[in-house]
C-alpha cells in the first residue's frame, strides 16, 4: 500500500461554471479598478473547489482504464488479466494498492505528470489510523486519535475506570436537565469513529447514540465514563489481515466525514 499526497489539490480543478472574483490586493489594475477577474481554475474557499478537484483525478483514472466502485465513488478499480489495482481518494490524500508493483509504479508516474504529487511511501497513517506492518498482516490502531480526543475534551488527567458502562446507574432530578445537543452529538460522533479499532466500546457508544434528540446530564456522564475508560486503555490495538485493510479504510472514510 502506497500513500500519495497532492500539493495544492484544489488549484488543479477546472471550473465548469462562470465564477468571478474581485481583483486581489497587490494585483489591482489601476486603469480598471472596478473590473473583476474570471476564474478558470478553482481556488481554496470556493464551494465548487472540492467537486472541481475530484473531477480531475476521476477523469484521469477513467481514461487509464479504471472504473468507479459501485459502493463508494472515491474507490477506483483497475483489472488487467490477473492484476488488480485499487486507488482510494480522500481530498488530497491518495492510497494505492494492488498485486502488481509494475502497474502501481507506472500509475504513480502517470499521476505525477498530471499533478504535483509527493510519494509518502508505505501507508503508515491515514485519517487517524496508524498502520504497523507485521510478517503475517497489519496492526491498525488509533492511539494518537484517542490521545487527541482526550486532550480535546480535557479528560487527559481524569481517573481511568475499568468498564465503559455502569451496570446500574442512579438518576437524580438534576441529571435530567437538558444539555447542548450539538456538543453532545459531536462528542459521541468522535467516539463512534473510534469504534473501528475499539469494538469493546461499540455497545456503550450505540447506547449514547440513542439520546441524540434530547441529551441530558446523565447521558453526558455516561459519555464521560467511556472517555475515562479510554484513558486507561488508550493504547489498545486491533489486528487486521492485509487483505481486508483497504476495504476497511473505505468504511472509515464513509463514517469519518461526519465524525
Amino acid at each position: 500500500m502506497r500513500q500519495l499526497d497532492v500539493k495544492n489539490a484544489f488549484l488543479h480543478g477546472f471550473l465548469k461554471e462562470e465564477v468571478f472574483m474581485e481583483q486581489p490586493p497587490g494585483f489591482i489594475n489601476e486603469d480598471l479598478p472596478n473590473h473583476v477577474c474570471k476564474l478558470n481554475h478553482s481556488l481554496y474557499g470556493l464551494k465548487q473547489a472540492p467537486r472541481a478537484w475530484f473531477d480531475r483525478p476521476s477523469q484521469c483514472l477513467l481514461h487509464l482504464g479504471f472504473y468507479c466502485g459501485k459502493a463508494y465513488s472515491s474507490l477506483f478499480i483497475l483489472r488487467k488479466g490477473q492484476s488488480i489495482v485499487l486507488q482510494l481518494i480522500y481530498v488530497d490524500d491518495i492510497i494505492v494498492t494492488g498485486n502488481d508493483n509494475n502497474i502501481i509504479s507506472d500509475l504513480i508516474s502517470t499521476l505525477s505528470s498530471e499533478f504535483s504529487l509527493k510519494d509518502l511511501g508505505s501507508l503508515h497513517y491515514f485519517l487517524g489510523l496508524e498502520v504497523k506492518y507485521l510478517p503475517n498482516g497489519l496492526f491498525v490502531s488509533q492511539t494518537k486519535y484517542t490521545r487527541d480526543l482526550l486532550e480535546h475534551t480535557k479528560m487527559m488527567e481524569c481517573t481511568y475506570i475499568n468498564t465503559p458502562m455502569a451496570l446500574k446507574s442512579i438518576i437524580t432530578p438534576s441529571d435530567e436537565q437538558p444539555i447542548n445537543p450539538t456538543r453532545y452529538r459531536q462528542l459521541v460522533g468522535s467516539l463512534e469513529y473510534l469504534t473501528f479499532t475499539r469494538p469493546n466500546i461499540v455497545h456503550a457508544v450505540n447506547k449514547a447514540c440513542q439520546h441524540f434528540q434530547a441529551p441530558t446530564k446523565a447521558d453526558l456522564r455516561a459519555v464521560k465514563r467511556i472517555l475515562r475508560y479510554l484513558k486507561g486503555t488508550w493504547s489498545m490495538e486491533s489486528g487486521f489481515s492485509s487483505k481486508v485493510i483497504f476495504v476497511s479504510l473505505v468504511f472509515v472514510m464513509l463514517i469519518g466525514r461526519d465524525a
